[in-house]
């Protein structure tokens, strides 16, 4: 009796421990002081289940060690290093639980140690709990043979479920590359950039994904390991020849799904990235005049024309922010100026770097990439009028790594912008505001309005009616 109950507390310590994990990875949801709170519980947690498996520490150096043991034993071992790693560097960058404590390290030496074992530490568990899927494996596979014997249908569930995790564990290699683990883990990625605009549940299924791929790859290298290759593989053949008709039906099923899941998105890939985006400037920007009701404002604009070494033969593609008139290249953010500037009547003025940006857009984003990591501000080339005189700045660029631009950082940082409202205007590829607007506070003593608009980079030559509405809510009117 006690000792199934201690495997129930066990079993209950490990299904929490898993759960806490996906909301600590869920950092931008949570906030800081929850993460911190949420961290703490999952090291109770992690002490508890060490101490419930003690006599697991005893056979150590024990007996003899067969492959699928050493592999489990390293294992645990590294898991456990991460996660004290994790621990020591949260407690270092503490603003809240451990705040109280005398030690505080280097912030930035830890930020980049945790964020490391962060993403490091959940492969780790994930390939930990594969590792400790046999058992659990097998007595699914018991049931529902039995079931099997019962009734019919079941022999096609397991086919179901078998094609089922085939299938996550592949979107799980793709989220993975989606979700930047391998830049982070390498250290590459200086900063964790999350899209605070996704919903929730994106989020969660991508990192689900990610961690079913971990236990399955776990599960099939010791079974590898332990029982061989071939030995594993003569059993998938006879799975598969009896099974036969069923795996053929569902294949099929799977391949109709991907061909029109590849033939919709295909298109709006296609769409996106190679068709040239031609616009009549003066049409698409023409609008109302709206009374502003004794605002008086200035739009300040960052865009890649004017900030990029072009290539004379560059499309101008959605993809990049860019678009073309009677073969003038026009940014998606001059061009929302300009509607801005024809409904509010403000004037505008664009932001210009001394140092210009690559032409290929794969360039720009590895540049704009390595000044965040830097933190280096960029040196602008213009000046900007006396700012003194508006009490309004309406605030237009794209979204770049999750967050504004180093030059429109820049911007805020080098112009006194004191008793001013900051309105920002964003143009994202599917990242909505990202964290730009909560970042906008950082870089400036202005007020941080929370009446912004995003905009999404397909949309832009068709934003007019939706600008000019955020024009008559900046007024007041609606």
């Amino acid at each position: 009796m006690r000792d199934r109950k201690s495997k129930k507390m066990k079993m209950g310590i490990d299904i929490l421990m898993t759960v806490l994990l996906f909301l600590l990875m869920a950092y931008h949801y949570t906030g800081q002081m929850w993460h911190e709170i949420t961290g703490t519980a999952m090291f109770v947690l992690f002490i508890c289940h060490h101490v419930m498996n003690r006599k697991w520490y005893l056979t150590i150096g024990k007996g003899k060690y067969p492959a699928g043991w050493i592999s489990l034993t390293v294992m645990n071992l590294c898991l456990t290093v991460d996660v004290v790693l994790l621990m020591f560097s949260g407690i270092m960058m503490s603003g809240y639980v451990f705040r109280f404590l005398p030690f505080h390290g280097s912030v930035s030496f830890a930020r980049r140690v945790h964020m490391t074992a962060a993403y490091l530490g959940f492969l780790l568990m994930s390939f930990h709990i594969g590792l400790h899927m046999g058992s659990v494996f097998g007595r699914i596979g018991n049931k529902l043979k039995e079931q099997e014997e019962k009734k019919r249908g079941f022999s096609l569930l397991r086919a179901v479920l078998l094609l089922l995790v085939c299938v996550v564990s592949i979107y799980g290699i793709y989220a993975l590359n989606k979700r930047n683990f391998l830049g982070y883990i390498s250290g590459s990625t200086m900063f964790a950039f999350f899209d605070y605009a996704e919903l929730p549940v994106y989020f969660f299924l991508d990192y689900a994904a990610i961690m079913i791929f971990g236990i399955t790859a776990a599960f099939l290298i010791q079974k590898i390991i332990t029982g061989g290759l071939k030995g594993m593989a003569g059993k998938m053949k006879k799975h598969f020849t009896e099974h036969k008709k069923r795996y053929v039906i569902l294949a099929v099923v799977l391949m109709v799904v991907c061909i029109l899941f590849f033939v919709f998105g295909g298109l709006t890939y296609v769409r996106r990235h190679y068709r040239t985006v031609s616009v009549n400037r003066s049409q698409v920007t023409k609008t109302e005049k709206v009374d502003m009701n004794g605002k008086k404002g200035i739009i300040i604009y960052f865009t890649r024309v004017g900030n990029t070494n072009f290539k004379e033969n560059v499309d101008a593609v959605s993809s990049a922010s860019l678009m073309e008139e009677n073969e003038t290249l026009i940014g998606n953010s001059e061009l929302l100026a300009e509607m801005l500037e024809n409904a509010a009547g403000y004037p505008s003025y664009a932001i210009k770097t001394k140092k210009k940006y690559s032409s290929g857009y794969g360039a720009t984003v590895s540049e704009a990439k390595k000044e965040m990591d830097a933190n280096t501000p960029s040196e602008l080339e213009n000046d900007f009028p006396e700012l003194s005189e508006y009490d309004t700045v309406l605030l237009v660029y794209p979204l770049w790594w999750g967050t504004l631009p180093m030059p429109v950082q820049t911007f805020l940082e080098k112009n006194d912008l004191t008793g001013k409202t900051v309105y920002s205007l964003v143009t994202h590829g599917g990242s909505g505001f990202g964290s730009a607007v909560q970042d906008t506070g950082k870089y400036t003593k202005a007020q941080v309005s929370s009446e912004n608009l995003s905009v999404y980079d397909d949309d832009v030559t068709e934003a007019l009616p939706e600008v000019t509405a955020w024009v008559k809510r900046i007024a007041g009117l609606n």
